[in-house]
């Protein structure tokens, strides 16, 4: 039996029975297309991943307060659960190797102003974070050292919050913000980060208002 013999008995074999040529059909090319979208996702996750880690780079380091529990491949630091604004003044000054130094304290509270209240992330830190994560700005100016010294009450909104308390975020400059009871004013309106890693300032990116 030649080539084409062969041939000619599958395609009356197919003619034959042509639903289950069709079912048959059907069901390799779904099982192609399962296979194709499943390689697609993978990759995607993938690349999502390596890139979120892209933006961190290698060059930043969080330090964070606490007690690896038993067990922890970490090791353990015995009655330390806690790290003070000292503690980053000591790293800047001691540490040769590390160029910059950022503290941020964090938590999700209300914001007030212009009659709305939106609860948000609220991040407490210094001027140099905008170097550590690579912040820019959209409009204004962010914290400085000048407020620092002073202890001047300043916020910088980030874009959402700042169109979640005011519809045109253009004109935020000088509005005062209203942040556990105290009056912070608005010297600026933030940017994305260069290094986001998920996150900006240590709060979400969208919502995040540094003070």
């Amino acid at each position: 039996m030649d080539l084409f013999e062969s041939f000619s008995i599958a395609r009356e074999a197919l003619r034959a029975n042509r639903l289950r040529t069709i079912l048959t059909t059907l069901g390799v090319i779904i099982g192609v297309a399962a296979v194709i979208a499943l390689v697609s996702v993978g990759q995607t996750v993938r690349t999502s991943v390596v890139g979120e880690f892209a933006t961190l780079g290698p060059e930043l380091l969080w330090v964070l307060p606490g007690k690896a529990r038993e067990g922890s491949q970490f090791a353990r630091e015995e009655g330390r659960l806690s790290l003070t604004f000292d503690d980053a003044e000591a790293v800047a000054k001691d540490a040769d190797a590390v160029s910059g130094v950022s503290p941020i304290l964090q938590t999700s509270i209300e914001v007030t102003s212009a009659g709305r209240r939106v609860t948000t992330t609220v991040v407490g830190t210094t001027p140099n974070i905008a170097d550590v994560r690579g912040l820019s700005m959209q409009a204004g100016r962010f914290l400085s050292a000048s407020d620092l010294v002073r202890r001047k009450r300043a916020a910088v909104l980030g874009p959402s919050l700042a169109r979640r308390l005011y519809r045109t975020p253009a004109n935020i400059l000088g509005r005062r913000v209203i942040i556990n009871g105290r009056a912070f004013d608005v010297v600026g309106l933030r940017g994305r980060c260069a290094r986001r890693s998920g996150s900006c300032c240590g709060g979400t990116e969208k919502k995040t208002s540094p003070c």
